[in-house]
């Protein structure tokens, strides 16, 4: 007998409604994450727009440590799909967009121009980079989303970053931050209910929540009235008791596994952690064999730089 089906993972729907004080304002309280897409070119004059606003996006001391990689080959979405997952939008998409770090652009003008050069070993400036993939990428899609375009991060890339680098056939200073599919919505997008302004943001220095009201607006926003739950079955109650175990031990899965029965559903936060973006994979993957791909793709990061010896 099959299990019953799982609700997503995203969250609850809710249409945005009100009244806005422009279109950008409009823009950015409506847009949504797009999965199913047509099977339509994006023009390449639409796609330069969207690029366009990309590269007048902020950057530390507009150095612009970033390159973007435009995948469009149905041969390699399709490689990128199996990297990623096998999450079908992506091979779906007539278009995908790696947002990298790039170091390696200013380290060989660096060169050229005789300058001095440390930025792809330090902590700080990586870090800033990142960042910055972020920023380029959020530029993407609201970009995308004025032209009618649907966009839909993939954070998986960032996860399979030794993969993705191989495919993309990365040079040393460049890593991959983020990925963007894109393309024409073959559905309506929908708005997935948020948090309140005012559980998020913090007046002067951070606040915790008590734990009740902590708990109270995290069930607002994952189990509102009407939302599909989680149902428990014993086949999801084991995979859930076998992440705890591996991280925190038998006592904890078994206190977990309890917690669900009382609630009679397996809880969202059981849900991303226990069963979706599994607690225990970083057990497989460790930090260390990740900062090898850093180093492999020339980001001695986790290094102290020492100053050349005087002749």
């Amino acid at each position: 007998m099959s299990e019953p089906p799982m609700p997503t993972h995203h969250g609850v729907e809710k249409p945005v409604t009100g009244t806005f004080s422009n279109p950008t304002i409009e823009l950015l309280h409506k847009r949504g994450s797009c999965r199913y897409f047509q099977d339509k070119k994006i023009p390449e004059e639409t796609i330069n727009l969207i690029l366009g606003a990309a590269v007048h996006a902020p950057s530390a001391g507009n150095l612009q440590a970033f390159s973007i990689i435009k995948i469009q080959d149905p041969e390699k979405k399709q490689k990128l799909k199996k990297i990623c997952g096998n999450q079908k939008f992506i091979a779906e998409a007539p278009l995908n967009l790696v947002i990298c770090v790039d170091e390696r652009r200013n380290k060989r003008w660096a060169k050229l121009d005789v300058a001095p050069f440390t930025h792809s070993d330090v902590l700080f400036w990586f870090l800033m980079d990142f960042q910055l993939t972020g920023i380029i990428g959020q530029t993407i899609c609201i970009a995308a989303d004025s032209l009618g375009v649907g966009s839909c991060y993939v954070g998986t890339a960032t996860f399979m970053a030794a993969r993705i680098a191989e495919l993309l056939e990365l040079p040393e200073g460049v890593f991959p931050g983020t990925l963007i599919s894109l393309g024409y919505p073959s559905k309506p997008v929908h708005n997935m209910k948020k948090h309140r302004l005012e559980t998020l943001v913090h007046e002067e220095t951070y606040q915790d929540l008590p734990d009740d009201t902590l708990l109270h607006v995290c069930h607002e926003k994952y189990t509102a009235l009407g939302a599909r739950r989680v149902e428990i079955t014993e086949k999801r109650l084991e995979r859930l008791y076998q992440t705890c175990q591996k991280v925190h031990g038998e006592e904890f899965a078994e206190k977990s596994v309890t917690h669900a029965r009382k609630l009679g559903y397996i809880s969202p936060i059981q849900r991303y952690y226990g069963l979706h973006y599994r607690a225990d994979i970083p057990l497989d993957v460790n930090n260390s064999d990740y900062l090898k791909i850093l180093n492999k793709q020339g980001f001695n990061i986790c290094k102290d730089i020492k100053p050349a010896k005087s002749e």
